[in-house]
C-alpha cells in the first residue's frame, strides 16, 4: 500500500487495557540495564492484534519461547495492509518503575517452566528491570479500507493475551475514523520520523519497522512472509510539530510514520 497515492485513509483506534505492569524493551543497548519504552512499538502493536485474531478465532498463535538464533521463531503480524502505528498513553499519564531483577546471563536460556533445576553454565546476572505502569493506552492502526479495519475491530474487541516482552492487556473499545491528509502544526498522536522533529523537543528512540517479503502472499493461518527488520529514528513529543498528517476526529498521525512503516 502506497499512502501517498490515497486523498482518503481510515485508523482503527484502539482502546487496551492493560492488566499488569508492562515492558518493552528498547534494542539495541538494553543487556544488563533492560529499558523499556514509555509506548507500545508498532511492530510490538502488530504482532499482539495479529494473536488476538488469532485467539477469537480458536487458533492459537505459535509460541516465540525457547528459540535460539539457529532457530528463529516465527513471525506472527498483522499483513502489511494494516499499518500499525503503535499505542501510546496519554502524555505524563503514565510511570516507569526500576527494580533489580535475578536472570540468568544467556539470552538463550532454559530456565523458565523448568520443573527441577541442574547444574549448568547458565550463570545468574543482576539486571536493572523497567516496567511500564500505565492504566489504558490507545492503538491507532491505519488502512485505505475502512471495511477491512472494522472487521479487525469486531475481531480483537474484549480479547487480550499477552503485551511485549512483560504484561498483559485487552482491548476494551474500538471505533474506526476517516483520515484526510493535511499540513498543519499539530500535536501528534503517535511517534514522528526524526527528520519530522528537527525544531521541536522531543524524547528519540531507536524503532524498526517489518521488512516484508513482497514474493510471497499473506496467509492468516501461516507464519508472515517478514525478512526481518528495517531501523529508524523516531520521537515522541507533546508539543505541536508541524508537518504532513493524516487527521480526522481529534486523530494526527504523521504521514511520513505510514511511509515508514508500510
Amino acid at each position: 500500500m502506497n499512502p501517498e497515492g490515497n486523498d482518503v485513509m481510515f485508523c482503527m483506534k484502539a482502546r487496551l487495557v492493560p492488566t499488569s505492569a508492562l515492558t518493552f524493551r528498547i534494542l539495541p543497548g538494553s543487556i544488563v540495564h533492560i529499558a523499556t519504552y514509555p509506548f507500545v512499538p508498532p511492530t510490538t502493536l502488530s504482532g499482539y492484534l495479529r494473536r488476538l485474531d488469532s485467539l477469537s478465532k480458536g487458533t492459537l498463535p505459535p509460541t516465540t519461547a525457547g528459540h535460539s538464533g539457529k532457530k528463529a521463531p516465527p513471525y506472527w503480524v498483522l499483513p502489511p495492509e494494516f499499518i500499525c502505528c503503535g499505542a501510546y498513553p496519554e502524555w505524563g499519564e503514565w510511570t516507569v518503575h526500576r527494580t533489580a531483577r535475578l536472570g540468568p546471563e544467556s539470552l538463550s536460556h532454559t530456565l523458565a517452566g523448568r520443573l527441577r533445576s541442574e547444574k549448568d553454565k547458565q550463570n545468574p546476572q543482576l539486571h536493572t528491570w523497567e516496567y511500564l505502569v500505565v492504566t489504558e493506552l490507545t492503538a491507532y492502526v491505519v488502512h485505505e479500507d475502512a471495511d477491512a479495519l472494522k472487521s479487525l475491530a469486531k475481531t480483537v474487541n474484549n480479547v487480550g493475551c499477552k503485551l511485549g516482552k512483560e504484561g498483559f492487556a485487552y482491548v476494551a473499545k474500538t471505533s474506526v475514523v476517516k483520515l484526510e491528509r493535511t499540513h498543519t502544526r499539530a500535536v501528534p498522536s503517535t511517534i514522528a520520523p526524526a527528520k519530522d522533529l528537527l525544531d521541536s523537543p522531543a524524547d528519540v528512540y531507536p524503532l524498526y519497522a517489518y521488512d516484508w517479503d513482497r514474493k510471497k502472499t499473506f496467509d492468516f493461518e501461516s507464519p508472515s512472509p517478514v525478512n526481518g527488520f528495517r531501523p529508524f529514528t523516531a520521537g515522541w513529543t507533546d508539543g505541536g510539530v508541524k508537518t504532513d498528517y493524516w487527521s480526522g476526529d481529534g486523530v494526527n498521525i504523521p504521514a511520513s510514520l505510514l511511509e515508514v512503516l508500510a
